[in-house]
């Protein structure tokens, strides 16, 4: 058995999936991050010690999602886990549709994958982690990848990944209120099945988005069509104040406005100055008397990355 690399530190991208109409398919990695660091036990040193702005709620024993990740990255490779003590920083917020989750899992296995030494392929990886958000893709390969991403789960315990450059015309705005909404409660409101014209209707703009996204110099054009869903976001909007509202913002450079994966977080493209669409937003949930985050934020262009210790 290979010495354990110890300590290890990994730094992971939030995300934001679906991108409107990529429902389960398409993600994009931001620069909201998520830093863990394992280490062996010993010297008083805590199981799990919690730093950053985002901390509310996470596991401080071995329910710990990042622990719980670094085991099954272990278990998949047919080798005991050690027992490691964890610190963890967090700048993602959690609950509001960012891959907070996501970004814990793939933090988990890619400690494990190199503290380990043990050779599991990305696409495993990204199964692997698919596998501890209920079976779906999109955030994890984002987060473990970087950039934008084409997520497609195959059978074999592998996901199949199309990463693409973001178009550096298109930036993004995000929007992050003051109240959480778990991904398993806006699951449970999407129907068991669609019509056909509504599975046509996001089938073209799925393609169109993806096929405009890398062409580069025709992606802004496109967007305002390419963005639209009939598959969640409609289901959703009863459970997300603003929603609506956002859908139909008007504002110069605005290309769209997407719900961030599950919501409650809102995701606007745009092309030119994002002030114009940060004000629209703002005012959004001011009229609504809802407190909220808006800002610009860049996508991450490098995925989760193992870094020396500090």
């Amino acid at each position: 058995m290979s010495e354990l690399i110890l300590p290890a530190r990994v730094r992971v991208p939030g995300s934001s999936a679906n991108l409107g109409p990529g429902f389960d398919v398409l993600a994009v990695a931001l620069e909201l991050w998520l830093e863990a660091a394992v280490f062996s036990p010993g010297g008083g040193r805590p199981r799990v010690r919690l730093s950053g702005p985002h901390t509310e709620s996470i596991a401080t024993d071995d329910s710990n999602l990042i622990l719980k990740s670094f085991r099954r990255g272990f278990e998949a490779a047919g080798r005991p886990a050690p027992p490691v003590c964890l610190e963890l920083e967090n700048h993602i917020p959690l609950a509001r549709g960012l891959g907070s989750s996501g970004a814990a899992a793939v933090a988990g296995l890619v400690l494990a994958n190199h503290c380990g030494r043990l050779g599991l392929a990305t696409e495993r990886l990204a199964w692997l982690a698919a596998e501890m958000e209920d079976g779906h893709p999109d955030n994890v390969t984002a987060s473990l990848c970087g950039g934008l991403i084409v997520a497609c789960a195959l059978g074999d315990g592998r996901v199949e990944t199309l990463r693409l450059k973001w178009p550096e015309q298109i930036s993004l705005v995000v929007a992050v209120p003051e109240f959480r909404l778990e991904t398993s409660k806006a699951r449970a409101v999407l129907p068991a099945s669609y019509a056909r014209s509504d599975t046509v209707f996001n089938l073209q703009r799925v393609a169109l988005l993806v096929g405009a996204l890398a062409s580069g110099s025709a992606a802004a054009l496109r967007m305002p069509t390419a963005v639209d869903d009939r598959l969640h976001q409609p289901y959703r909007a009863p459970l997300v104040p603003g929603l609506r509202e956002a859908l139909e913002l008007r504002a110069p450079g605005l290309l769209g406005v997407v719900l961030s994966g599950a919501g409650p977080s809102l995701l606007a493209l745009v092309e030119g100055s994002p002030q114009p669409t940060v004000q629209a937003l703002e005012g959004v949930y001011r009229r609504l008397g809802l407190a909220a985050e808006v800002r610009p934020l860049a996508v991450a262009a490098t995925g989760a990355t193992v870094m020396s210790d500090k």
